[in-house]
């Protein structure tokens, strides 16, 4: 009884011995395994895509090894670019077009028609000399007439004057007379003149002597004075 007490433990401490020696052992294996997947065997999950891996960063160095776009170095496109400024420089310009009967014909109709033009502006213009000319003669002979005009005016201002002046001499002589003699003269002296002299008369010298005169030609008086004095009223009252 003693002797099952005393192995008892011993047996306890082999089994847990034994179970840690192969719970090492297992650990060891699964790292080993873990560490040689590599990262292109990993699988991704179900559900989802996988990425593709960045590009490493080129060094400046191996860029600037690489020939440019189209496979060309920058050399080559240098030269490219010389080649075609030189044949656009050493183009040479169309040759020129040969010219032709109708292209005369039309030099020749422009030709005219400038000939014809010219002849229009030569007339044109001499016309407007011509006006102009004529326009200073106008103005001319309208400056005369106006001179003309004035002196005339003048002139009947002045004539008109002396005939005043004459016939009131006349009505001054007239009405100094005695009234038969004045009477006798005015019996025979024409109307008009007469009735100048008898209207530029007083009323106290003029009534005798019509009183002394012919009845008709007293009568013709009167009325010839009254009829002036009403386009006289008349004139008066347009004005």
């Amino acid at each position: 009884m003693r002797l099952r007490l005393r192995l008892l433990p011993i047996l306890i401490f082999s089994a847990a011995l034994l179970l840690s020696v192969r719970a090492g052992g297992l650990w060891n294996d699964l790292s080993l395994g873990v560490g040689g997947v590599s990262v292109a065997e990993i699988k991704p999950a179900a559900g989802t895509t996988a990425k593709p891996a960045a590009k490493p960063m080129e060094k400046p160095a191996e860029a600037a090894k690489k020939p440019a776009e189209g496979g060309k170095k920058p050399a080559e496109m240098a030269k490219e670019k010389t080649a075609t400024s030189v044949a656009k420089t050493n183009r040479r310009p169309p040759p020129e077009r040969d010219v032709t009967e109708y292209d005369i014909r039309v030099l020749q109709d422009l030709v005219r028609r400038r000939e014809v033009l010219e002849k229009r502006e030569r007339a044109i213009a001499l016309r407007e000399g011509l006006l102009k000319a004529a326009e200073k003669r106008v103005e001319q002979k309208i400056a005369q007439l106006r001179m003309i005009q004035v002196a005339i005016k003048a002139d009947l201002e002045t004539s008109q004057k002396r005939r005043n002046a004459r016939f009131n001499k006349l009505i001054k002589i007239y009405s100094n007379m005695k009234p038969k003699d004045a009477a006798r003269v005015f019996d025979e002296m024409p109307l008009p003149i007469l009735l100048d002299l008898v209207g530029g008369m007083k009323e106290g010298n003029s009534a005798p002597i019509l009183a002394k005169m012919n009845s008709v030609k007293a009568r013709q008086v009167t009325t010839g004075l009254a009829a002036r004095a009403r386009r006289g009223r008349m004139k008066a009252a347009a004005k």
